[in-house]
């Protein structure tokens, strides 16, 4: 599931409606779904999906659109609205001053909502603005972790089934089961194609097994140096 960006004009503190009025209509449309969208949101589910975004900001990997779907209750559609707005509102609103009223303002000022359905965006504007330090450590995170080398957007995997022929027969001798996987980068034209056979699959998970046991190690380790140098 992609999930859509628009990147700020280049201008020292540009005002927020001329921000989202020259976001491109694809994205206007998200956003005016997914701030309707905020508004039928409990209370649990907003600080949900706060921490989605969180995530998704540290991770750089698209959110399944499957996921968010089952857990908020809605269309596919639905839920990359939702993802796109919340995702757009967390970055805008921790890298900016500007306040909930600021927010409301500028959405409705281009026509975005209207005055009738400023609640749910307003409060899930709130709730970002208390998270702004998280959200800018989140986005130092993932800023951090995706230096120097190209970092993994999406990973797909097919079975296929490879027959083998009879020369005299042309009939279906025996057949093997290859898995075919396809990882796309952050990096333009760096993506990697390659198969596995099921022997190499149980290898391959074994080591991702075991690195993920170090990385919950590495994490704990960090967490605790960090928090001894805060004292």
């Amino acid at each position: 599931m992609s999930t859509l960006y628009f990147k700020l004009p280049p201008e020292p503190n540009p005002d927020l409606s001329a921000i989202f009025s020259r976001a491109p209509e694809q994205v206007k449309a998200q956003l005016t779904l997914g701030l309707k969208l905020l508004s039928k949101l409990t209370d649990e589910q907003v600080s949900d999906l706060l921490e989605v975004v969180k995530e998704s900001l540290v991770s750089t990997v698209a959110v399944s659109e499957t996921e968010i779907s089952s857990r908020f209750g809605m269309s596919s559609e639905e839920a990359l609205a939702l993802l796109t707005t919340s995702n757009v509102i967390a970055v805008t609103l921790s890298t900016r001053e500007d306040t909930v009223e600021q927010f409301i303002s500028a959405i409705t000022k281009i026509g975005l909502i209207t005055e009738g359905e400023t609640a749910g965006p307003a409060r899930f504007a709130k709730a970002a603005i208390r998270n702004k330090d998280s959200f800018n450590e989140s986005l130092e995170r993932s800023s951090l972790s995706s230096e120097s080398l190209p970092v993994m957007t999406e990973f797909e995997a097919t079975v296929d089934i490879r027959p083998s022929f009879e020369k005299e027969s042309n009939r279906i001798g025996f057949a093997v089961p290859v898995l075919v996987v396809h990882i796309d980068t952050d990096k333009y034209g760096q993506q990697i194609w390659f198969q596995l056979t099921r022997r190499q699959l149980e290898k391959m998970i074994e080591g991702l097994k075991t690195a993920l046991v170090q990385i919950d190690e590495a994490e704990r380790w960090t967490k605790k140096a960090n928090h001894s140098q805060t004292r």
